[in-house]
């Protein structure tokens, strides 16, 4: 009885324990395009993100964890990246600038030119643009590249530990009773 007892309260501790949010991480891509290099920008947040308004991240942010942008001249510290997640929808709009302002690659017109994937907020995986349009100083081969975006969510190392704590504590409790048996 005591071994029951024992065994239903660890359960419940494990079961109704806090556990941490996963971290979310939105991989944006677009191909070389003209005179402009490839563009990769990675943002991780804390959890996956809700739909809201429209974030302005500058690209110097801490929540920027990966920027490749090799075309001369850009100057990240006036460039920064739009995101809004919609309940049907995911989109990302760019002003990568120069040191003298002018866009390397900028899309011009909230909601209409930024790039959009079919996605719902909770959804992870890897989207094609469905439409999204730039402009550049330089010559581009396109106005409308295809873009890419990847969403993957990544548990927290704490919800592991949690875990793993709870089945060490079953497997050393298991031991002992069958120490105290023989």
């Amino acid at each position: 009885m005591r071994r029951f007892i024992f065994g239903v309260v660890l359960l419940f501790c494990l079961s109704s324990a806090n556990r941490a949010h996963a971290s979310a991480i939105y991989d944006f891509s677009l191909p070389v395009n003209g005179a402009v290099s490839a563009f990769d920008i990675q943002l991780t947040a804390p959890d996956l993100l809700p739909a809201d308004g429209l974030l302005v991240i500058p690209v110097t942010s801490p929540m920027v964890t990966s920027l490749t942008f090799g075309t001369p001249g850009f100057s990240p510290p006036q460039s920064v990246i739009g995101l809004q997640i919609t309940p049907t929808s995911t989109l990302v709009g760019l002003s990568l600038r120069n040191a003298a302002s002018a866009p390397l690659l900028f899309t011009v017109a909230f909601p209409g030119d930024f790039f959009v994937f079919n996605r719902t907020p909770l959804t992870t995986g890897t989207f094609s643009s469905v439409s999204g349009s730039v402009v550049s100083t330089l010559s581009l081969a396109t106005a409308n590249p295809v873009g890419t975006l990847t969403v993957t969510s990544v548990p927290e190392p704490s919800t592991v530990l949690l875990l793993g704590s709870g089945l060490l504590c079953i497997a050393r409790r298991r031991l002992r009773n069958r120490r105290s048996e023989s």
